[in-house]
């Protein structure tokens, strides 16, 4: 096998790991993080109650019980 197949073998593996390793990201989360209540800060908001909607703007943070 030439040094080049070598090479492309390698960042190919090395994809699917990082691939693998996001796509189980959510598994990481608690069963008890469901009950925990949803906390949201941000810079500014725009949204109304009737229809559900909201947009947030500059530096948004999202928490919910270990999950950030």
């Amino acid at each position: 096998m030439s040094s080049i197949d070598q090479l492309i073998n390698t960042r190919c593996g090395l994809w699917l790991s990082l691939g693998l390793l996001c796509a189980s990201m959510p598994l990481m989360a608690l069963e008890s993080d469901r009950q925990e209540p949803l906390e949201v800060s941000a810079n500014s908001t725009d949204g109304t109650l009737g229809d559900g909607v909201t947009t947030l703007r500059g530096n948004v943070d999202i928490r919910q019980g270990t999950l950030r």
